[in-house]
């Protein structure tokens, strides 16, 4: 046997045991709920309101984000107002939301369906 035939024969002896204690292999589907939705505008907004300086204005930040991101998905006070509680079932502003969030349900062949999602 070369140095090539053992290396291959290890390689293939430590995937199988990688697998064999990983178990089956699943995939990782996003998930798009409005609960997930929820987590997402409000990390945003933490986030907005952590990059200003005097403490004072964080306040301010996080609403002018609020206030963007909802400008920016063209949905209405109401609507973003359950998005931000995580009640938001309606597809079409949810899939408005979450574009404007960088994370579109259609790149993974999501179709966000009344208060969940389909693969």
């Amino acid at each position: 046997m070369d140095y090539r035939t053992k290396v291959c024969d290890r390689q293939e002896e430590i995937a199988h045991l990688c697998a064999y204690f990983r178990g089956p292999r699943m995939t990782t589907r996003p998930d798009y709920s409005p609960s997930m939705l929820r987590l997402f505008l409000r990390a945003r907004a933490l986030h907005a309101a952590a990059q200003t300086r005097e403490p004072a204005r964080r306040a301010m930040a996080a609403k002018r984000f609020r206030d963007e991101t909802r400008r920016t998905a063209k949905v209405t006070v109401a609507e973003f107002d359950f998005a931000w509680m995580g009640r938001l079932l309606r597809p079409e502003p949810r899939a408005r939301l979450w574009a404007v969030l960088g994370h579109h349900p259609c790149d993974f062949g999501i179709v966000l369906t009344h208060g969940g999602q389909t693969p």
